[in-house]
């Protein structure tokens, strides 16, 4: 990598590929599997706010409400 910026993938390459840490191809593989996870992840969210977005407020309220009935045990 000639000219490394501040992302993630640079990030891998400089600390992870050119220590020999590890191989390129799996560094490639990653980056594969980012770009796949990060696009799925979008076109969730995007669905889910576009179709739905009563369906957003009622998971919204339902969260809020299992987090404020939790109760912290010491143990």
């Amino acid at each position: 990598m000639q000219e490394p910026k501040d992302d993630l993938i640079s990030t891998l390459v400089v600390e992870q590929v050119k220590p020999g840490h590890l191989e390129q191809a799996d560094a490639v593989q990653m980056a594969f599997l980012l770009l796949v996870a990060g696009n799925a992840t979008m076109v969730n969210m995007i669905t889910l706010v576009s179709g739905a977005p009563n369906m957003l407020f009622t998971w919204g309220r339902r969260m809020m409400y299992r987090f404020s009935t939790v109760q912290i045990v010491d143990n």
